[in-house]
């Protein structure tokens, strides 16, 4: 079909008033049906226009024509990953033969005109829009979205998005009726309007709003902001033909890996990459081998969205994976969530409402593709994604998930990135150009303390350390003796005002997540790697100046991989398949100097050293017996089996300078359940330990900060936007008066029967809540007490508890 003769048809649909529709392209048929809304046989008369009129009187927005006969309709458009060539829809339609209607394993796809007509009938569709973020107060001097602006004579919600979806940004918005603009900052809740408030209307429709004067309409684009880390495949030789062809665009001023990574994502891309610094490629098939492997040294160019990255080079290309799978994972129902659609407490990490009801499956199937492995569709237009199960999701059959119940699943997706192991140390003096004694980089509009920690955990040193409002310090030297008061690091962060980092002078400094586990006596062996897929091909990064066998080893054990392997001097790969014995190699082979390490090899030119990790190991608690073990086998089960008679399951001293090899800090506001009226956090004076004892230390605050203060939680582990993590007191309502620390086992383990023993002081005051508790290690029938939480001990510090009966003036 000649793009002429696509055209006439076109304006013949629309001319006669039948449903005008816009070719999408040849697709792929899958099985279940690539569009399963409505499926119709049309033996005699299907055409075009006869499947798209009906699809959009019956309220589908695409139509598919397969097989002559058949068309199918669906309100969720194919993915593009589906998409194949046009000499595969080569079969005319039964009704006219001069038209085409797909193949016999493929579907010929049109929109129709439901999406005008809806807006037609709709007297107001703002904010029901797909991916509304709200009304915002905007200032022309200091624009809430300052990537890109540009004036549309057509200027509409869903023009702007688009526009900024090409460009790579996360985030659009109208203003001022004509004006669009792009930018990557979620805008602070602090400027927030009510909806009405954006009410101009947009140039070509009365009933859509296009922001107002100073009030800006924004909306989320539908890229995510999923980190690239451990995803990089290789940097190649490109050349026509491509070695990623099915799609290209060019990120003139937002190119990264991290941005095109998730771009293709979200157009069902498995594969993404950069290029000459601005060229952003995806595709579903690497169409390389070796001879087209370049070195990295190569793939060097600055990108054009951040100049701490590289993108590639002149005709070398940097290959990602983007975390898709083919085929597509089929979705689990994990359990029932009690949710109300307002709440913005959970799963809250992507949200998109559809102006039709859509199903469980296909909010699933979303989330998989915006890289998440949790889904839940909310009043059957709210799809919400996100990484981590909700808490208090519960267990229950389908008969009882019902009403205010949402069902809860696993997308498949799976996310071995480290969550948040950016553990604070505190504030030290710092006059040194490299203070950790590693590696520096400035960032003068970009810095947060998250990401210099994920800057520095991936090249895998043990410390990170934010100074001065811009600076960011990895390293292994962790600073002791020049410890200052928290309250000398104050200065702004670069990237977000709300945070500090650092001071001049002054050094704010975390722990990465990384441990110094030793790897002697876990070698494997030495394998050959010469082949795609890699040995260990789940993860992937480069240890510039810090690669050895044990820094390997435990970056990979602080993603949770059972495996670690260290190849050509500075690579390190994770996964958690052992590799097969048929790659084995002499260990000679795998003699490369280690880059961290001179004294250490780290395997060889395609060849792979890999060790375990002990992930999984009998860290979280004793290893069955087995029939040659002296142990006796007793009544304790450990994760389900039986450990021996008179095991320590679990046992710490306290004697380490530091609580992370076992534990963690939680820090948030304390809620529900038990309302303690305290704030948790990670400060040295409120936890510390000393000659062999874990100190836990209560403040009590200014009444001035108790009455009128604001709290904001940096690197908070509660319900972000919610109450456990920012909180202003006013009227009557005050703060916590108490800050406080609550730890919990990193390595948690589940066990049945056994004795618990332990050695506390409890201490007296007003205010005070001390509580030792044994929890679930999940929440199989809902939150906290309902799913088993044991309080070992708590007491309440008042020595009198009394109230005031101010109309008797007594106490009882």
């Amino acid at each position: 079909m000649t793009k002429w003769q696509w055209w006439s048809y076109q304006l013949f649909f629309c001319y006669f008033g039948i449903a005008c529709g816009e070719y999408l392209g040849c697709y792929r048929e899958t099985d279940p049906h690539l569009m399963n809304g409505h499926q119709q046989n049309f033996v005699i008369t299907l055409t075009p226009d006869r499947c798209l009129e009906l699809c959009s009187n019956k309220g589908f927005h695409y139509a598919g024509l397969k097989s002559r006969v058949t068309c199918f309709c669906d309100n969720q458009e194919p993915s593009l990953r589906h998409k194949i060539e046009e000499s595969q829809c080569q079969t005319t339609c039964v009704g006219d033969d001069s038209k085409i209607c797909g193949g016999d394993e493929a579907l010929s796809v049109y929109t129709t005109n439901r999406a005008e007509k809806e807006e037609e009938e709709e007297e107001v569709v703002e904010p029901i829009s797909h991916n509304y973020v709200g009304c915002y107060e905007d200032n022309n001097n200091d624009r809430l979205l300052a990537g890109f602006q540009q004036e549309l004579v057509n200027n509409s919600p869903e023009r702007c998005k688009a526009l900024c979806y090409r460009r790579g940004y996360l985030y659009s918005g109208v203003e001022f009726g004509v004006e669009c603009f792009c930018g990557d900052a979620h805008p602070p809740p602090p400027l927030l309007r009510a909806d009405y408030q954006c009410s101009m209307a947009c140039p070509d429709s009365s009933t859509q709003k296009c922001g107002g004067s100073g009030l800006i309409s924004i909306y989320d684009t539908g890229i995510t902001d999923i980190r690239e880390l451990g995803m990089k495949v290789n940097c190649f030789n490109d050349e026509d033909p491509r070695i990623l062809e099915a799609y290209k665009v060019d990120l003139e001023t937002t190119n990264s890996p991290r941005r095109c990574m998730n771009l293709c994502r979200s157009l069902g891309y498995q594969y993404s990459g950069v290029e000459y610094g601005k060229e952003c490629f995806c595709d579903n098939t690497v169409h390389a081998n070796n001879i087209r492997d370049a070195p990295d040294e190569v793939c060097n160019t600055t990108c054009s969205g951040d100049v701490f990255q590289d993108c590639g080079g002149n005709w070398r290309l940097i290959v990602y994976r983007t975390g898709l799978s083919d085929p597509e994972p089929v979705p689990k129902r994990v359990g029932c969530l009690e949710i109300a659609a307002s709440d913005t407490s959970v799963m809250d990490s992507y949200r998109q409402g559809y102006r039709v009801t859509t199903t469980s499956e296909n909010c699933a199937k979303l989330c998989y593709n915006k890289g998440f492995s949790f889904s839940t569709l909310v009043t059957s237009t709210e799809c919400w994604c996100d990484n981590k199960k909700p808490p208090q999701t519960q267990s229950v059959g389908d008969e009882d998930c019902k009403e205010n119940l949402a069902v809860v699943y696993n997308t498949g997706y799976i996310n071995n990135l480290p969550g948040s192991s950016d553990d604070y140390i505190g504030c030290f003096r710092s006059v040194n150009t490299t203070p950790l004694g590693g590696f520096y980089k400035k960032f003068e509009t970009q810095l947060t303390p998250e990401k210099c920690t994920e800057l520095c955990f991936k090249k895998g040193y043990l410390y990170s350390g934010t100074r001065n409002k811009n600076e960011c310090h990895c390293g292994d030297k962790r600073l002791s003796e020049s410890k200052v008061a928290d309250e000398e690091c104050s200065s702004p962060c670069s990237g977000d005002s709300m945070k500090s980092c650092g001071a001049v002078g002054k050094i704010s400094l975390y722990s990465t997540g990384i441990t110094d586990v030793s790897a002697t006596d876990k070698l494997i062996g030495c394998f050959i790697d010469d082949t795609l897929p890699r040995v260990l091909g789940q993860h992937k990064t480069d240890l510039d100046k810090t690669n050895s066998p044990r820094r390997c080893l435990n970056y990979c054990l602080a993603l949770g991989y059972s495996f670690a392997g260290v190849e050509y001097q500075r690579e390190c790969f994770c996964g958690n398949t052992r590799p097969s014995s048929s790659l084995g190699t002499p260990d000679s082979e795998c003699s490369s100097i280690c880059s961290g390490d001179s004294s250490e090899t780290c395997g060889g030119s395609w060849r792979i050293a890999v060790y375990r990790t002990g992930s999984g190991d009998s860290k979280s608690g004793p290893s069955p017996p087995d029939k040659d073990s002296p142990c006796e086998p007793s009544e304790t089960l450990v994760n389900g089996k039986p450990a021996c008679r008179g095991a320590t399951l679990f046992i710490d001293t306290f004697s380490n300078s530091t609580l992370a090899p076992h534990w963690k800090h939680e820090i948030k506001i304390a809620d529900a359940p038990d309302y303690e009226f305290v704030t948790f956090n990670s400060l040295p004076a409120n936890s510390f330990q000393r000659d062999g004892k874990l100190t836990i230390k209560p403040v009590v605050l200014p009444d001035r900060d108790v009455e009128h203060g604001h709290i904001k939680l940096n690197r908070c582990t509660g319900l972000a936007d919610t109450r456990e993590c920012e909180l202003s007191a006013f009227s009557y309502n005050i703060l916590p008066p108490v800050r406080s620390a609550r730890i919990h086992t990193r390595n948690s383990f589940s066990f049945r029967y056994g004795i618990v023993k332990i050695r506390a002081r409890l201490p007296a005051g007003d205010w005070i809540v001390p509580e030792l508790w044994l929890m679930p290690k999940d929440q199989s029938y809902g939150s906290s007490y309902q799913s088993g939480k044991i309080r070992v001990a708590m007491s309440r510090g008042n020595r009198y508890v009394y109230c005031i009966d101010f109309v008797h003036k007594n106490f009882y």
